[in-house]
């Protein structure tokens, strides 16, 4: 657990967590190629040019069209979710290089003041 402002990170878990949003990012799309498929193989249930289909076929298509929408902005959404992580990986692994390269830094400037004295020049 991390202390009172102090910031840690699970970057192992990070790296899970994108390996997962991959695996279930392409879903939609599958999802959508289905969708497509049977709705081809249903196509003309309602008839044509009568009442039956005059009052059917535009709710159908809009229902059709919105399921399209929500598979679609699903997608999207965890593409950007997994390219949002991946740069949360990157950014802490640059802040952990540059924190690593700081510390190795004031080390090697502890030895120039011996005994430390009160740290002042």
């Amino acid at each position: 657990m991390a202390d009172y402002n102090s910031y840690w990170v699970d970057a192992d878990g990070l790296e899970r967590g994108v390996r997962r949003i991959g695996q279930v990012a392409g879903m939609p799309k599958e999802a959508l190629t289905r969708f497509e498929s049977l709705e081809r193989g249903v196509e003309g249930w309602n008839g044509e040019d009568d009442e039956f289909h005059d009052k059917s076929d535009p709710p159908y298509r809009l229902q059709n069209e919105s399921c399209r929408m929500v598979l679609t902005g699903l997608e999207k959404f965890l593409t950007g979710l997994q390219s949002a992580v991946l740069e949360s990986l990157r950014s802490v692994g640059e802040t952990h290089a540059v924190v690593q390269d700081r510390i190795k830094d004031a080390q090697g400037n502890s030895e120039k003041y011996g005994n430390g004295g009160s740290g002042k020049r």
